[in-house]
């Protein structure tokens, strides 16, 4: 953000400090995941894996930069040490470490490289640092918090400026602690002596931002800040303790300047999964929407594979979205306007100021009782994206505003909203008008607006993001959402959809499986493509067991059998009023209708909310439901935070009729199950 102009207005509340503005010029960056996890294909390290197996064969730190430049991304944050504690530069404090690792022969220092990377570059550089490690003997104990700061220090002097300092909310649980394999618990918001660590990095870090304490988690991990979402917050005392809908929202008028951050992974899993694929640059463009166009910044996982490379794929999803974001914005239609009519306090508050393009000016009113501004344009634009920001150095004044168009010889008002902050983007439908008003009729002093705009983003784009395709028992394919004014076309052999696919009119079967692509056109435009892959429907599947089937069956939604359909919407429970009984472990056993060789397993939790999700499981298989197998087991870590499909490759494939599913512990010690799908293939 540009120098402050002087003699500002008094500011009102909470305002944001010389490092949230620094941070707010990065705006997008990357958080890059590459560990022993990488090469045990796991999301959360036990805190057992060998260093050895760490020995990436083509690891180059230019190639990572060059993929977040093709993105547009401006910064890195590396995962310097996860909760498995293997670092990755040569500390003082472990062997569990990249020196006991035959990358570089023992002598190499990953931090390092991508640091150097980045300022070649011209990328920003950030560490991230687990408090959590599931790996040391001491974790637990007050010898750990020493050995953490000592990690922590380390990263703060060796490594140059740094433009923020990322701690985890996970902390504390089972891990392999030097051996013990025991859970261990800790109280987050004082074992780690969080003061002494704010205390150091403010003297050798002191523009990094540092978070959580600075700003805040958006509460999920899919990217997506609330509809309102102030950037003023309840100062951090205990941010792992913090409300999710608290952390969506923000708090209006609170005490501190603490803005969100998105942080959602390009593909499902934050480390490299082989059998998973990245989202689409219209997914990402949605999500952009949904979170820098809600007041916050964008921090992206990316996961290089074994090679310690960041996949092509990923790469040209990222080109394709980054050109997507500089079209898109490219022009503003505001400034074809002929006129600008609004009250202004002087000179340097001019209405000008909206469209100058510099974000160290602003337009505010001299009357706020009803502060508004009109734009007249040359001739009549069409637009559906509104672009709206504060001039945040004065605090985040406005509560509620609208915009108006001018058509049929009267103001018909557009839309609605409430929180701007930092940056407001707004999707509309598609409008033709030759005036647009902007009245703020909700604040809390008088507005400060720093920039104006209007643009025309790709029609599909508030439809597409919506498509959803289910599969029931039975293998009948329903093709949901799109909205009004969307032509859906699908294939069911792999191949991209076009205008001359099949149109989709009612559910279809698809009882032997296959790949379903779907494809939103609406106008000249193409919505991006939606997929879905299934193995022959389970049609024939029964359930032949289960320890506990609740028996409320919340309308519909909820019973054991819903195990067998494909729907994220619907799911096997055992809620009861007696919480004894309902408490894992519980399991049951599915009739596969024939002996089968399985490779894959996989468990897909409810959308609904976290409660109940397991996060301990095993698996086993039999052929006369007598005789088991084990197959598999463990835990689905990180499940609470990114609820998606969890995909457990079996070691080996194994063959068998009957399958049972074991949950052994659910998310924050809860006293219920809740799944919404099994499956094997």
């Amino acid at each position: 953000m540009a120098q402050l102009i002087s003699s500002l207005p008094k500011p009102y509340g909470a305002v944001p400090s010389i490092r949230h503005s620094l941070w707010y010029d990065i705006e997008r960056y990357a958080i890059v995941h590459f560990s022993v996890g990488t090469f045990a294909d796991k999301e959360w390290g036990f805190g057992d894996e060998d260093p050895r197996s760490f020995n990436p064969t083509d690891f180059d730190a230019n190639q990572w930069a060059e993929a977040c430049l093709a993105g547009g991304l401006k910064g890195i944050i590396l995962v310097c040490k996860h909760h498995d504690g293997f670092c990755l530069w040569p500390t003082k404090t472990t062997e569990h470490s990249v020196r006991n690792s035959p990358w570089r022969d023992g002598k190499g220092d990953m931090v390092a490289e991508v640091s150097a990377a980045c300022r070649k570059h011209g990328l920003k550089f950030g560490v991230y640092c687990s408090p959590w490690d599931r790996n040391h003997p001491e974790y637990g104990r007050e010898a750990y918090v020493d050995i953490f700061h000592e990690q922590v220090r380390e990263l703060l002097n060796q490594y140059g400026e740094l433009f923020e300092v990322w701690f985890d909310g996970a902390n504390g649980g089972n891990g392999y602690y030097g051996g013990t394999r025991e859970a261990r618990a800790i109280d987050p918001a004082h074992y780690y002596r969080w003061e002494q660590i704010t205390e150091m990095i403010r003297e050798l870090q002191p523009e990094a931002i540092m978070f959580p304490f600075d700003g805040r988690w958006i509460g999920n991990e899919y990217g997506i800040a609330g509809e309102t979402c102030w950037a003023t917050f309840s100062a951090p005392n205990n941010p792992v303790s913090e409300r999710p809908i608290d952390l969506n929202m923000g708090i209006l008028h609170a005490e501190a300047w603490r803005p969100a951050e998105c942080d959602f992974p390009l593909r499902p899993g934050w480390f490299f999964h082989e059998h998973e694929a990245p989202k689409s640059a219209d997914t990402l463009l949605d999500l952009y929407f949904k979170s820098i166009g809600r007041g916050c910044s964008i921090n992206l996982g990316l996961a290089p594979d074994r090679r310690g490379r960041i996949c092509d794929e990923d790469i040209k999803v990222l080109t394709a979205w980054n050109e997507d974001i500089k079209k898109l914005f490219s022009h503003n239609l505001a400034c074809e306007s002929s006129s600008i009519f609004a009250n202004s306090s002087d000179e340097k508050c001019s209405a000008s100021a909206l469209i100058d393009g510099k974000p160290d000016t602003f337009w505010m009113p001299t009357d706020n009782a009803a502060p508004a501004f009109t734009i007249d344009f040359k001739q009549a634009i069409k637009f559906n994206t509104i672009d709206l920001s504060e001039f945040v150095e004065l605090g985040q004044r406005v509560e509620e505003f609208a915009v108006d168009i001018w058509q049929d010889g009267r103001w018909q008002e557009l839309a609605t909203s409430t929180s701007i902050g930092y940056r407001r983007l707004l999707l509309t439908r598609t409008t033709t008008s030759d005036k647009v008003r902007v009245r703020f009729t909700q604040t809390a002093a008088a507005p400060a607006i720093s920039h104006f705009g209007l643009y025309r983003a790709p029609a599909s784009l508030a439809l597409g993001a919506k498509i959803t395709i289910v599969r029931n028992q039975q293998g009948e394919v329903s093709i949901r959402g799109g909205g009004d004014g969307l032509d859906l076309r699908y294939t069911t052999d792999g191949s991209q959809p076009t205008r001359d696919s099949t149109p989709y009119r009612k559910p279809f079967s698809l009882t032997e499986g296959g790949t379903v692509k779907v494809s939103g056109f609406v106008e000249e435009e193409q919505t991006g493509v939606v997929t879905a892959a299934y193995g022959p429907a389970r049609t024939n599947w029964r359930i032949l067991s289960v320890s506990l089937d609740s028996p409320f069956d919340n309308h519909g939604l909820a019973g054991v059998e819903k195990l067998l359909d494909d729907s994220p919407d619907t799911y096997w429970h055992t809620y009861h009023k007696n919480k004894q009984l309902s408490a894992p472990p519980h399991e049951v056993v599915i009739d596969m209708a024939e002996e089968r060789e399985i490779s894959v397993v996989t468990m897909t939790p409810t959308t609904e909310d976290t409660n109940g999700i397991p996060d301990r499981y095993s698996f086993a298989i039999s052929s006369d439901a007598e005789h088991w197998q084990a197959i598999a087991e463990g835990e689905f870590s990180n499940v609470k935070a990114n609820p998606c499909q969890q995909i457990i490759p079996l070691k080996q494939p194994a063959k068998g009729r009957f399958l049972k599913f074991a949950v052994r512990h659910v998310v924050d010690n809860g006293d219920y199950i809740k799944v919404a799908t099994i499956d094997a293939m």
